[in-house]
C-alpha cells in the first residue's frame, strides 16, 4: 500500500521490511513511517516532513499506540480477515483498513530504513491537499464520522470522548508538539525550513476547522428536521 510518489532508497529495502513479519508472528502491518523529502525538494516539503518525523518520534517516545497509515506492507491474511479496503472511501481508506486490522489483534512494526516521499512540492499543493482531506471527512454516515475520530487522534487506542473533545484535544496537541519541534529544529539542528511551520499549521487548522464546523452544523440541522 504505497503512494505513487514514493522512492525506495535501496535495492534491499523491501527485503528488510518483509523480514519484520518473520520476526514476530503477530505482526500484520509493517509501516514505512520514517519518511524524508528529496534533497532538492522545496522548503515546504522539508518543513512538512520535519514536522511529520518529529510528531512521530514524540508519540513513540511517550509510548502511545500509533495507528499506521499509508506506505505500509500488510499481511495477506490480516488484509482478508479485515475485509480489505472500503470502496466507499476516497480519503482515509488506509487508516480505516489498518484500524480494523489492529482491532483484530494484529500488531504493527516500523521499518527502520527511511523512504523518500516526493510530495508537498509547493504551498499551493499543500493547501489543496488540506482542503481535499478536510472535505473528504465531512460526510455524515457512521463509517465516515468514525473515520474523523481515527484521523484526528492517529491512534489505535479506543477513545470514548465526545467528537468535540477529540477534535479539540487533537488540535491542541498538534499545535504544542509542532511549536516545540520548531524551537528544537531551529535551535539544535539549525534547520530554518521550520520557520515556515506557522504558515503550514495555520492553513491546516483553518481548513479542517471550517469543514468540521460545517459537518457539525449539518448534523444538528438533520436532527431538527
Amino acid at each position: 500500500m504505497f503512494d505513487s510518489d514514493i522512492v525506495l532508497p535501496s535495492k534491499d529495502w523491501l527485503f528488510k521490511a518483509v523480514e519484520k513479519f518473520d520476526q514476530n508472528g503477530s505482526v500484520g502491518i509493517v509501516w514505512a513511517a520514517n519518511q524524508y523529502a528529496p534533497k532538492n525538494a522545496s522548503i515546504v516539503a522539508h518543513c512538512f516532513f520535519n514536522l511529520y518525523r518529529f510528531f512521530l518520534r514524540e508519540r513513540l517516545r511517550k509510548g502511545e499506540k500509533l495507528l499506521p497509515g499509508g506506505n505500509s506492507l500488510i499481511l495477506r491474511k490480516a488484509f482478508e480477515e479485515a475485509g480489505g479496503f472500503d470502496p466507499k472511501l476516497h480519503f482515509g481508506e488506509d487508516l480505516d483498513l489498518t484500524h480494523r486490522i489492529i482491532s483484530l489483534g494484529y500488531k504493527m512494526a516500523i521499518a527502520e530504513d527511511p523512504i523518500i516521499h516526493n510530495t508537498m512540492c509547493s504551498l499551493k499543493e499543500f493547501t489543496r491537499k488540506q482542503i481535499w482531506a478536510a472535505s473528504s471527512l465531512q460526510m455524515q454516515d457512521r463509517v465516515r464520522r468514525k473515520l474523523v475520530d481515527i484521523c484526528m487522534t492517529w491512534t489505535a487506542e479506543k477513545n470514548r470522548n465526545t467528537r468535540g473533545r477529540i477534535v479539540g484535544d487533537a488540535f491542541s496537541k498538534h499545535i504544542l508538539i509542532s511549536l516545540y519541534g520548531m524551537i528544537q529544529g531551529i535551535a539544535k539542528d539549525k534547520d530554518y525550513s521550520w520557520l515556515l511551520l506557522p504558515l503550514l499549521l495555520s492553513i491546516r487548522l483553518t481548513t479542517h476547522s471550517a469543514y468540521f464546523l460545517k459537518s457539525e452544523i449539518i448534523a444538528v440541522y438533520k436532527t431538527l428536521i
